[in-house]
């Protein structure tokens, strides 16, 4: 097995790269890599290429420099190419959301595992969770700034594949990047009752869509709406906007702002969500990108919802 790690003397902090993202050496110049970096920035970088996984044949990009995580340097780094996964609903233009290390820093076993984990707790600290399977995987995790870190050494015994035989370290970037959650609707958003039509609802274990990276239309909810929350006791608000032609519907966090469509559809369906357990979805239908999902609930907790929708998009002139 090839060894495609290992600890440098490098003076710079993890804290300082965990912060700012990694960093890498290119034309004699040590650099940094945002963790704010997106996939279509990523693409255009002069060391990265794209290839199919040596593993699996997905496509990925393969960054051609190595990482630097203080003193941890890594070669050989693939990251998912989402744009070239049918399933997959991650935005192009968006951070990019996981960086997978496959990490040899020694022969086979789980000593490099243990390195690792020993580096990340003198700074981070003991795991925020943590397992220790012995016929089948040993696991740890921190929370830091909106990172996710993942380490994980699957036992050859379970895997059955030589090449698996490494340290996962996956750092998946939750952080909240409020460029993507704002705009010039959202800044300037008000309830005026002769533009706008609104209603709140009280609605038990409701949920909306609140994912930016597989959504556009995901915004921060606006003060206005979320004092009109707060001033009702009620947990969502929708409204329409009819000079706008803008479709909301927003929780005290999050909030849908939707370009209504010249013939918008909403489509209402229980689905099973796992071994007996319904739910109801509200989906809207006919948006240049396909549907969007607007809410889903307990079983009849939409129809009122669905009511007041279908009224305002279909009275429209």
């Amino acid at each position: 097995m090839m060894l495609n790690a290992r600890f440098l003397p490098d003076p710079r902090l993890l804290l300082t790269d965990l912060r700012d993202g990694p960093r890498y050496p290119y034309n004699g110049v040590m650099h940094t890599l945002p963790w704010s970096t997106t996939y279509e920035e990523l693409a255009r970088l002069p060391f990265v290429r794209k290839l199919p996984h040596h593993a699996f044949g997905w496509p990925v990009y393969f960054v051609d420099v190595p990482l630097r995580l203080g003193m941890l340097e890594v070669d050989g780094i693939e990251i998912n190419r989402p744009d070239m996964n049918p399933s997959c609903l991650i935005r192009n233009d968006v951070p990019v959301d996981g960086y997978e290390f496959e990490v040899r820093l020694t022969e086979p076993g789980t000593e490099g595992y243990w390195q690792l984990r020993a580096y990340f707790e003198q700074t981070l600290g003991k795991p925020t969770s943590s397992w220790d399977y012995p016929k089948d995987q040993v696991h740890a995790q921190w929370l830091y700034d909106g990172l996710r870190i993942s380490l994980t050494y699957w036992f050859r015994s379970t895997v059955k594949r030589s090449d698996w035989d490494y340290t996962s370290l996956s750092i998946t970037n939750e952080r909240i990047y409020p460029d993507y959650l704002t705009d010039t609707y959202t800044n300037q958003f008000r309830l005026e009752t002769d533009a706008v039509q609104y209603k709140t609802y009280k609605l038990p274990y409701l949920s909306i869509p609140h994912n930016y990276r597989t959504s556009r239309y995901v915004r921060l909810t606006p003060a206005t709406l979320q004092r009109l929350l707060e001033h009702n006791r009620h947990t969502l608000a929708v409204w329409f906007d009819a000079p706008a032609q803008k479709l909301g519907i927003a929780l005290a966090t999050y909030a849908l702002m939707i370009p209504v469509p010249d013939a918008p559809r909403l489509r209402l369906e229980t689905i099973d969500l796992d071994r007996g357990q319904y739910a109801d979805e509200l989906t809207l239908t006919g948006l240049p990108d396909g549907s969007q999902l607007l809410a889903s609930a307990d079983v009849g907790k939409l129809n009122a919802l669905r009511k007041t929708l279908q009224e305002w998009l279909y009275s429209r002139a």
